[in-house]
């Protein structure tokens, strides 16, 4: 991933320079980071991903979103791509793909992208208020993580199994790691 800083970039120049280039950016206080392009394996993960959420949880009045949806934390300046993510509201209905209560987050993780996403994107992910789950997927291996807000804390699941299953009990969800990975050819994990 490459940084582009800029003093003082307001996030008004950075949605003017992301539209102009044609390319993704996340920001974080006037720094723009490129979003690296995905594979396939990583586009049918997101795909599988969007359309399970979205059939466990539309009659509770929650969509799934795609990674076109601009995450915001207000509180650190920062606005971040995801691979997908779940509202449960009409808060965020406007012209531009921007989230700022997003209820679960997936990232599928790439070899570019893994140690920001494991660190300092979730870091910043758990300053928001309305966020209950993070989700981990490698798209090399099967191996899915978890992590689910309890009070201030955050609790870590895994699962390495075709036949596994994440449940995000709070959510009401339960997903089958055979149905995140339709599709995909990958490796048992180590």
């Amino acid at each position: 991933m490459e940084a582009l800083k800029y003093k003082h970039l307001s996030f008004e120049d950075y949605l003017s320079i992301e539209r102009s280039n044609n390319q993704r950016y996340e920001y974080e206080n006037g720094m723009l980071i490129k979003m690296a392009g995905g594979t396939i394996a990583h586009s049918r993960i997101s795909k599988n991903m969007i359309r399970r959420l979205e059939e466990q949880t539309e009659d509770k009045g929650c969509y799934s979103l795609t990674g076109d949806a601009k995450i915001s934390i207000e509180s650190l300046n920062r606005f971040y791509y995801a691979d997908a993510l779940l509202v449960c509201n009409d808060k965020n209905s406007g012209d531009e793909l921007i989230v700022s209560d997003p209820v679960l987050i997936v990232e599928v993780l790439s070899k570019s992208t893994e140690a920001r996403d494991r660190g300092e994107k979730f870091k910043a992910y758990r300053k928001i208020p309305s966020l209950q789950a993070y989700v981990l997927i490698d798209q090399y291996s099967i191996s899915v993580e978890w992590y689910v807000r309890v009070g201030n804390f955050w609790r870590l699941y895994t699962r390495e199994r075709m036949e596994d299953t994440i449940d995000i009990l709070d959510l009401g969800i339960s997903l089958p790691l055979s149905l995140i990975y339709r599709g995909i050819s990958v490796s048992t994990a180590v």
